[in-house]
C-alpha cells in the first residue's frame, strides 16, 4: 500500500504573557503533506514507514517500523502475536527528537483489528533522553 495525502492547515496562536514580536503568534496557513509506505515482505514481515511535513509549523515526522509475525503461523486460530522494532525521527527550527524501540501487537484476524504497546529510547530537545512507552489501536474495514 503507497498513499500520499495533501491538505490545507490553519492555526491561530496566541500567547500568554503576549510576545508580539514571536513568529509563532497570530494566524498561518500552510500546506500539509502526509505518505505512508505499507508492505507484506514475506507472508510474516511487515514494514511501514510513515512521514508528513506540515507548513505552518515546517515541522517534518517520520516513524518506521518492521515486525515479525511469532505466534499462530498456520493461521488456524483468531490471534497472531507480532515482534517488532521501530524508529522515529521529528523535528524543526524550535525542536528535534528522535528514538528507537520496540513494539508487541496482537491482531485479530476475524475482526481486523489489533493492539500494540512499545517502548524504548528517546531523545528529544524539550524533555532530554529517556524512556517512551505508547499504545497502538487499529481497525481495517
Amino acid at each position: 500500500m503507497l498513499g500520499i495525502y495533501g491538505g490545507l492547515e490553519f492555526r491561530n496562536t496566541t500567547l500568554d504573557p503576549d510576545d508580539t514580536n514571536n513568529s509563532a503568534r497570530g494566524e498561518k496557513t500552510g500546506g500539509l503533506i502526509q505518505g505512508e509506505f505499507d508492505s507484506w515482505l514475506t507472508s510474516r514481515n511487515n514494514l511501514n514507514i510513515f512521514a508528513s511535513y506540515g507548513g505552518v509549523s515546517d515541522f517534518f515526522y517520520e516513524k518506521g517500523r518492521l515486525k515479525q509475525q511469532v505466534t499462530n503461523l498456520d493461521y488456524k486460530k483468531s490471534y497472531s502475536l507480532f515482534a517488532g522494532v521501530e524508529q522515529f525521527v521529528g523535528r524543526n527550527v524550535d525542536f528535534h527528537g528522535e528514538g528507537v524501540g520496540l513494539a508487541l501487537e496482537l491482531f485479530y484476524i476475524p475482526e481486523k483489528c489489533s493492539i500494540a504497546i512499545r517502548s524504548g529510547y528517546k531523545h528529544d530537545s524539550t524533555f532530554g533522553n529517556g524512556a517512551y512507552w505508547g499504545l497502538d489501536l487499529y481497525k481495517g474495514f
